[in-house]
């Protein structure tokens, strides 16, 4: 799965609790945005692994994106 924004989780929740359901035995998230330490965590309890960019400083963070935004920027 992949979001743009993790803030108290409750999409996310959700969207593992429907793909358990439909026989999903792992799940895995990738977040751009995680705003809530206590979305995170939740998250974090349920999903297989949560990939979280460091767009938002956040101890959770483990994928870093800063190169793709500055060759980004430099281009134009």
């Amino acid at each position: 799965m992949v979001d743009d924004i993790l803030e108290t989780g409750g999409t996310l929740a959700k969207f593992y609790d429907e793909c358990r359901k439909l026989g999903a035995k792992e799940l895995i998230v990738l977040v751009t945005h995680g705003t809530l330490h206590s979305g995170i965590s939740r998250i974090q309890k349920k999903y297989s692994k949560l990939y979280l960019t460091n767009t938002v400083q956040q101890k959770e963070v483990n994928v870093d994106i800063t190169n793709l935004i500055l060759e980004t920027i430099l281009k134009k």
